[in-house]
Parts: C-alpha cells; sequence; structure tokens
C-alpha cells in the first residue's frame, strides 16, 4: 500500500503580527519552495492556516522544518520571530486528485488531529501515523527537535534554511551568505543542526519501515 503525507499548519500568533502582508509573501514563498521541490500540492485559507499534500511522506519533515525555518530566517529584527506549527499527518491517499481544501483521508484527519492537539501542549511539530507504537516511538523525539527549532535566532534559522535546501559544504555556505567558514561553523553548532538532521533521518528509517515511505 501506497502512502502520503499531509501538513496541516498556521501561522504562531498572526493576529500580533503588525506586518501581516510581509509575513503571508513569506509564507507563500515558502510553500512555493516545497511544492518545487517536493512536487507538492498546497493551499492557504482563512489568511494564516495552509495544508500541503507531499506524495512522498519521506519528504514531510524535512518540508515542515524548512517552512520553519524560512519564516524565522525571514523575520524582522523585532522578537518574536515569526513561526508556524506544523502537524504531520500519514496515510493512505485518497483516491483521485481532488483540490487539496477538498480532499480527505487518514492523512488528512490525523494532520488536523494533531494541529488541534497542538493547542493544549504549545508544540509546534507532530508526526502522526496510523500507527499508535510508531507515534508513541517519534513523539519524544519530536519534542526534542521542536524545541530546538523553537529556539533558533533569525542566524541559526538561516544557516539551517540554506543547509536543509542546498545541503552544501560549510565553505560553499559561505561564498553564498558572505561569511567565512569558522562563522558558518559556529552558527551551525548553536543551531544544533547535526542533531536536526539526525533526527529526520531517524523519523524517515521508521516511516521507510512500517510504511515503505
Amino acid at each position: 500500500m501506497s502512502y502520503q503525507a499531509v501538513i496541516t499548519g498556521d501561522i504562531v500568533k498572526s493576529r500580533k503580527v503588525e506586518r501581516r502582508e510581509e509575513l503571508l509573501h513569506e509564507l507563500k514563498s515558502a510553500l512555493n519552495m516545497i511544492a518545487r521541490n517536493h512536487h507538492a500540492r498546497y493551499e492557504i485559507f482563512r489568511g494564516d492556516s495552509f495544508q500541503v499534500v507531499l506524495p512522498d511522506p519521506g519528504d514531510a519533515l524535512h518540508a515542515a522544518i524548512l517552512l520553519r525555518a524560512h519564516l524565522r530566517a525571514a523575520s524582522p529584527s523585532s522578537k518574536p520571530l515569526w513561526d508556524a506549527r506544523a502537524s504531520i499527518g500519514i496515510g493512505p491517499p485518497a483516491s483521485g486528485q481532488p483540490e487539496v481544501g477538498e480532499a480527505s483521508g487518514v492523512a488528512f484527519e490525523l494532520s488536523g488531529l494533531g494541529l488541534d492537539a497542538m493547542a493544549d501542549s504549545g508544540a509546534r511539530l507532530a508526526v502522526s501515523t496510523p500507527s499508535s507504537t510508531v507515534n508513541e516511538e517519534l513523539a519524544l523525539p519530536t519534542r526534542f527537535a521542536d524545541d530546538i527549532i523553537s529556539h533558533w535566532s533569525h542566524y541559526s534559522a538561516e544557516i539551517a534554511y540554506y543547509r536543509l535546501l542546498l545541503n552544501e559544504s560549510q565553505s560553499e555556505l559561505g561564498k553564498l551568505l558572505g561569511k567565512k567558514q569558522p562563522t558558518i561553523h559556529t552558527r551551525l553548532v548553536t543551531a544544533k543542526l547535526s542533531l536536526i538532521e539526525a533526527y529526520v533521518e531517524r523519523v524517515n528509517t521508521v516511516l521507510k519501515r512500517e510504511f515503505g515511505a
């Protein structure tokens, strides 16, 4: 059986954002990037909420973290930094290719329920699958990863974004950002990106083991 992933999310405290138009522009830019790189489809609704459908569940976590990194890196200097809640649901794809806002199925249901649960927990990242055993296995490492991402500064988010997007060496990232290699190294360490990359790899290993993702 094949599986797909759905990311349901919204902007954190969007009603308190002063530069709302700029924020929504950056959200759309991030979603367009995900659509191009992962053959995904998305829809923005109610102004600050979104849903993304990815045909390969192995792309979902990478996409969700990239989106959050993009928003935090694009934030103006004033705090708090822009961010989004992202709930990933894994499940069999629905028949046909309905519009994202009209589609349904297990992945959509799990993604939506995961987002609802975030309102009580304060989490900004979640992964839900049809297997309660897998969900329990992924819950704790996801909480740790979420905590790291939620504390990224502008600079940590920026280096994380380009590293995850381009997978370039430190020297190449330095050329891209106009920084010396030691600065890039320091920012990667501060962002704890090696832990985030290990987390993504671990989650994808579990998803592949259980769902062939």
